[in-house]
């Protein structure tokens, strides 16, 4: 099933807290994300890894701070990110607003979060996807991407957070559901999760689907 691909470019000052919402991107909504350096293999040429995952990536985040704005290479990202027509979802990690050319845009403010700001970032950025006209034709893929992360799990907190968000979805189609079934069955972090109830009174009660 394709999922949702994101480009996450930021200053190398702020790597950690990109690393973490990468992460938890990745755990809890099971959203490709690239995050380079970490995924640019030291025998890849930097720049050209940089042309090959923005065009294809449906999503670019800049991660916004005094950092990001004094970086060429994130700027210039921004600028290629515009200039594929990628949709964009900046997150504030300081205070500071986007400039230039997304000057327009508003950002979702890390710095105000107190409760696990990465996942909580993360969270906006996959509820946005999920419900937001703009992002309409990348649902299915984002649905995509929340099953794979339940079928993927190998946590069970991180099988906690992916249900909670899987139980308010009421139109899962039949590929997506039947790969839920077989991860309940099948998967032990899944399986054995204290949310388990609850997704299954919201398979029975929403698609009639007994487990």
């Amino acid at each position: 099933m394709r999922r949702i691909k994101a480009f996450i470019a930021y200053a190398d000052e702020d790597s950690d807290v990109g690393e973490n919402i990468k992460k938890c991107l990745e755990r809890c909504y099971g959203i490709i994300a690239f995050f380079s350096p970490e995924d640019t293999w030291t025998s890849e040429d930097f720049e050209e890894k940089i042309y090959e995952e923005l065009p294809t990536s449906d999503l670019f985040i800049p991660l916004i701070s005094t950092h990001f704005h004094k970086s060429i290479y994130a700027n210039q990202e921004v600028g290629m990110a515009l200039a594929y027509k990628r949709s964009i979802f900046p997150v504030s990690l300081d205070g500071k607003k986007p400039e230039g050319f997304i000057s327009k845009k508003q950002a979702y403010p890390l710095f105000k979060k107190n409760y696990d700001p990465p996942f909580q970032a993360a969270t906006a950025i996959y509820l946005a996807l999920l419900n937001s006209k703009k992002y309409r034709e990348l649902r299915a893929f984002t649905k995509n991407s929340l099953v794979h992360a339940l079928c993927t799990s190998n946590d069970f907190y991180d099988s906690i957070k992916i249900i909670s968000m899987m139980i308010r979805i009421k139109d899962f189609n039949r590929t997506q559901l039947t790969k839920i079934v077989h991860s309940i069955k099948n998967e032990r972090c899944v399986r054995d999760c204290s949310s388990l109830p609850s997704l299954k009174k919201h398979l029975l009660n929403t698609y009639g689907i007994q487990t």
